[in-house]
């Protein structure tokens, strides 16, 4: 099947010309070279190995088609081996169907859309994100897993994302899910985006199958030109039916519950923006390869972890084009019953950008991340990419 998919694709890339006129094509790719402390891997730090490496971090292949005067189609290839591995091959991340009528301020996206929860997904391109990595709320992979629920070992031997279980994120990285999204602007004042997908923020898959509906949405408020503020809500049942946890019966009770607020604030050479989000999620629990069973029952655990970041970005007017930019960054657990459950994390990154000429950006990333843990985890970074869009 990757095979046959990577044989489309290209064919599809051979036949550019011939469809051009009805098709639309951009891209954005990030080369580069990455190096992480000693304990790095992609689930906890963006990196995958300890080692010097020089790759092709991300290929964004945008294409879009109008095909009538209220329909259009937008989708998204991504080869990511950094991310996904050297065995992996181009995926359809975002395909959607698009109505937008002529002349109002509303409209509607089905199939694989972006979520419209947060901030971050909307910027999470190294053209408009300040760091190559998500910030920990969106990139950690956190104790919780979609098959098993709360799971202590997450990870632990599991380390490659894509093909491991290795938990969930908070909120998914990726962005998109498959559902129905509509929107509603009120003159520049007011956005309002609603969406039913197949499960809350935390899970990309573009099948669920436990017989459940998720929501989310976000409403932002633009006061001025230089501000915008939103609000940010998801809920639904973030579990997958497996062979593994039939034992535990109803698996559409176990739920998460998303909330969470945004800013930015972009004002001459300035700008200032972050996130704070508050998860909570009904669960059960994995440990020792069996679920935890009190008498006839299996219990749920109610589990509650937030995040927050700040990103400064100041252009350097002496010099166009040159910026530095700074993140502050941090994911924490509330204890159950005096019990950690994961390990809080911060993260400090600094960055200096230069753009070189007109869809070429060149970044130098360098961060510090610390973790709560008895042991002082390795899990620093440095990176210099250049980003090139097309």
């Amino acid at each position: 099947m990757k095979k046959l998919f990577l044989f489309l694709f290209l064919a599809l890339l051979c036949y550019q010309e011939r469809v051009s006129a009805q098709v639309e094509w951009s891209g954005i790719a990030d080369v580069g070279f990455t190096m992480g402390g000693s304990d790095s891997k992609f689930i906890s730090n963006g990196i995958s190995n300890r080692y010097p490496n020089f790759s092709l971090m991300n290929l964004n292949l945008f294409l879009g088609s109008q095909i009538s005067e209220d329909f259009s189609f937008s989708g998204k290839l991504l080869y990511a081996p950094a991310q996904y591995g050297y065995g992996s091959y181009p995926r359809l991340v975002f395909a959607s169907v698009n109505y937008d009528p002529a002349g109002e301020t509303f409209g509607f996206s089905v199939g694989r859309v972006l979520t419209p929860f947060g901030l971050y997904a909307k910027r999470q391109h190294s053209t408009e994100n300040i760091s190559f990595l998500p910030p920990l709320v969106y990139g950690y992979f956190i104790n919780i897993s979609n098959t098993k629920g709360f799971w202590p070992g997450a990870g632990d031997l599991a380390i490659n994302y894509g093909s491991d279980d290795v938990g969930l994120n908070s909120v998914f990285q990726g962005g998109y899910q498959m559902g129905l999204k509509g929107y509603y602007a009120y003159e520049d004042l007011i956005d309002v985006e609603l969406m039913i997908s197949n499960a809350p923020v935390s899970a990309g898959s573009e099948v669920k199958n436990n017989g459940s509906i998720s929501g989310s949405g976000r409403v932002s408020y633009k006061p001025v030109m230089w501000a915008n503020l939103g609000v940010s809500g998801s809920y639904g049942s973030f579990m997958e039916r497996t062979g593994e946890n039939s034992v535990i019966g109803n698996i559409q009770k176990y739920k998460q519950l998303t909330l969470g607020t945004d800013a930015s604030f972009a004002y001459s050479y300035f700008e200032l923006s972050g996130e704070y989000i508050y998860s909570s999620w009904t669960t059960p629990k994995f440990a020792k390869g069996a679920f935890v069973k009190i008498g006839d029952t299996y219990p749920s655990f109610e589990l509650v972890n937030h995040g927050a970041y700040a990103d400064l970005k100041i252009e350097i007017p002496q010099v166009p084009g040159l910026f530095v930019a700074g993140r502050f960054d941090r994911i924490w657990f509330e204890p159950v019953q005096n019990v950690v459950w994961d390990l809080d994390h911060d993260r400090f990154t600094g960055v200096i950008g230069y753009t070189w000429q007109k869809g070429v950006l060149l970044k130098l990333v360098g961060f510090t991340q610390t973790n709560s843990g008895a042991v002082d985890l390795k899990e620093d970074g440095l990176a210099a990419l250049i980003t090139v869009s097309f």
